[in-house]
């Protein structure tokens, strides 16, 4: 008798790049199979040693960056949802 692996909470990191694509893929039949809960993330390290200005953003990235990361996140999250999964997003 062979155990299934048990899965709550599954975290995708996303990058827009084939190899995150097929990542989502394999990962929308793992969640569904377990039906477990998943998170789509975009993480994102500056090397910017300055704190943001005021009304900045925490991350340090500007604008034109931070919008960039949010449609590939929306990419992500437009496959996991097509594959009949719900999802939030989060930049991290």
């Amino acid at each position: 008798h062979t155990t299934r692996p048990v899965y709550r909470t599954i975290f995708f990191s996303y990058d827009g790049t084939r190899e995150s694509r097929e990542a989502l893929r394999q990962g929308v039949r793992l969640a569904r199979s377990t039906a477990a809960a998943v998170h789509l993330l975009a993480i994102v390290a500056t090397d910017r040693a300055e704190p943001p200005a005021e009304g900045g953003s925490p991350s340090g990235l500007t604008e034109i960056e931070r919008d960039e990361v949010r449609r590939v996140l929306d990419e992500g999250a437009a496959q996991l949802r097509s594959g009949g999964l719900r999802v939030p997003v989060h930049l991290v």
